[in-house]
């Protein structure tokens, strides 16, 4: 009995290892069928209007695969065969990160093609509106310049009174000088007549002092001549009174 277990349990033993080969291609392709993300999830090149849209559609399936590559490789550690497990796992997730890579690279160069396609879209409405409003440039051109011939012939025009003004203008300034002359010399008189006022107030003021000088003086010289006249009449007057007395003497 316990012959058949041990040779039940080599036969096990020796068949194990092809086992493991025959399932390793399947969990290989369950890895690479997980990692590839949800079906209607892949980022189309030709859609041009969303392109974040499809970079995010594109990093979860970065995301996805590896995490699925994660996972395959925590699984492999319970096989026989753990490296060449890990070698399969890592080969699906380098196959589906060349595929979002090269997604990742049509939608990149779908972008470029769309913004140079706006860009030419661009330019060519502008080179479209600028032949679209030639005509009308050129008519702006024509008025700007008929306004200019107009202004300059308006400028010759005037040009050609002011040379015919000009005789008029030369008896206006002669006219004008000669008031101006007579307005100097009126202003020169009434400043000599001034001056000469301004003179006769000084001699004015000068005699007036003098005058009273001279008044001040004659007072001084009748109060002196007065004074005097004084003195001399009570001289007299002490006079007639001393001989009075030595006349009365003399009769005594």
């Amino acid at each position: 009995m316990k012959k058949s277990f041990a040779g039940i349990g080599l036969a096990l033993s020796l068949c194990w290892p092809y086992a493991v080969r025959a399932q390793a291609p399947d969990s290989a392709a369950s890895a690479a069928a997980t990692s590839t993300g949800e079906p209607g999830t892949t980022a189309t090149a030709g859609d041009t209007a969303d392109f974040a849209r499809q970079r995010a559609v594109l990093d979860n399936q970065k995301a996805w695969a590896v995490y699925h590559y994660k996972v395959a490789e925590r699984n492999c550690y319970d096989r026989f065969f753990v490296n060449h497990c890990i070698d399969q796992a890592r080969d699906v997730e380098r196959d589906a990160l060349a595929k979002i890579r090269a997604q990742r690279l049509d939608v990149d160069a779908a972008e470029r093609a769309a913004r140079a396609q706006a860009r030419d879209q661009r330019l060519a409405d502008k080179r479209a509106q600028t032949q679209a409003q030639a005509p009308q440039r050129e008519a702006q051109q024509r008025q700007n310049a008929a306004d200019y011939e107009a202004r300059q012939a308006e400028f010759e025009q005037k040009k050609v009174r002011r040379t015919g003004e000009l005789p008029q203008h030369a008896a206006d300034a002669k006219a004008y000088d000669a008031k101006q002359a007579e307005f100097q010399q009126k202003l020169e008189q009434d400043r000599a007549a001034a001056e000469r006022r301004a003179q006769e107030r000084a001699q004015n003021v000068q005699k007036f002092q003098q005058k009273q000088r001279d008044a001040e003086q004659r007072a001084k010289d009748v109060a002196a001549r007065q004074a005097a006249a004084r003195r001399k009449a009570q001289e007299q007057q002490q006079q007639q009174q001393q001989q009075q007395q030595q006349q009365q003497q003399q009769k005594q």
